[in-house]
């Protein structure tokens, strides 16, 4: 599926694209599952990913929640620990998941595979003993999902041990 639409340049600061798949792809289907399976389809760690499964296991985060999560999967390994701890703030950082999570558009909705956006509120999605609904062929795997009505964004991390 071809992008209209690429994520912000400082993305890349931030993002290991070893283990980081980030797409911003149109919405042009009634299905935003099948548009998400289908942008992670050429990922070899993610082509086993199914809209069946997507639907199954993703549960709807806040903006705020979001932008958690995006800096969750921005800072390191899931498996090993971060390049810097998971509480540390960078206004950059920051700055960048903002604009990730805003170039999907005002009116987006979040979702993820996060364990604890199934559990009751207040979440935490820095505990260091999460766990996540594993969609990949990867040990582990952690995705956030915003769609909207004319974009779909897709942040996922998975890693192997």
């Amino acid at each position: 599926m071809s992008t209209d639409l690429d994520p912000p340049g400082c993305a890349r600061s931030y993002l290991d694209p070893r283990q980081t798949f980030v797409a911003i792809v149109p919405c042009r289907e009634t299905d935003w599952f099948a548009t998400v399976a289908r942008a992670v389809g050429g990922v070899p760690a993610l082509a086993s990913v199914s809209a069946v499964e997507l639907r199954n296991s993703l549960a709807a985060v806040s903006r705020a929640e979001a932008k958690e999560l995006a800096r969750v999967i921005s800072v390191g390994s899931l498996l090993y620990g971060a390049r810097s701890p998971w509480t540390s703030a960078s206004q950059g950082r920051d700055d960048c998941m903002d604009a990730l999570l805003s170039a999907v558009g005002d009116d987006a909705r979040y979702f993820t595979n996060h364990g604890a956006a199934e559990e009751a509120e207040p979440r935490n999605f820095l505990d260091s003993s999460f766990h996540v609904n594993s969609l990949s062929t990867a040990t582990m795997d952690l995705c956030l999902v915003a769609v909207s009505r004319s974009a779909v964004l897709v942040l996922w991390r998975f890693e192997d041990d």
